[in-house]
């Protein structure tokens, strides 16, 4: 996290809240680059591991731009591909349409949140596998989350 407050409980707050790291500003450039590096380091593990999200049987291959459920390839568009890859990045997570709305299309672009419902359910029908439950759970009122157990 990048920021202009520095005091001490705005730090703790921002790590709670998800923050791998928290940078104040004015910030040197050579410690955003070393903590860049520092955080690279933590997350590097297997190089397989890098170009690939894995949630439960839901894999996507980053390098590839190739997804599956199991075994089994799955055809997506390219915002169905991104509508999967952001709840990938959120597993278990409840996401609003806003904060889908916000991943999946740019800023400029002018759409309704009832587009990412519509997206969810064209998801939903190419995830839907013989023997495998949806792993997109309704969050009613709020929007979507990736079920763990069920992906």
């Amino acid at each position: 996290m990048l920021t202009a407050r520095t005091q001490v409980e705005d730090r703790v707050a921002g790590l709670y809240s998800g923050a791998d790291d928290y940078l104040g500003k004015p910030f040197s450039f050579d410690e955003l680059i070393a903590r860049l590096h520092a955080l690279g380091r933590r997350f590097s593990g297997d190089a397989a591991d890098a170009f690939e999200l894995r949630v439960g049987s839901l894999v996507l291959d980053l390098h590839s731009h190739t997804a599956r459920r199991g075994n089994q390839p799955l055809d997506l568009t390219k915002t169905e591909w991104t509508l999967l890859e952001c709840l990938m990045r959120h597993p278990g997570q409840t996401l609003t349409r806003q904060n889908i709305l916000d991943y999946v299309w740019s800023y400029e672009a002018e759409v309704q949140l009832t587009l990412v419902d519509v997206y969810v359910s064209y998801l939903r029908n190419k995830l839907s596998l013989p023997g495998m439950k949806d792993p997109i759970q309704t969050v009613r009122g709020l929007g979507y989350r990736l079920d763990i157990a069920d992906a």
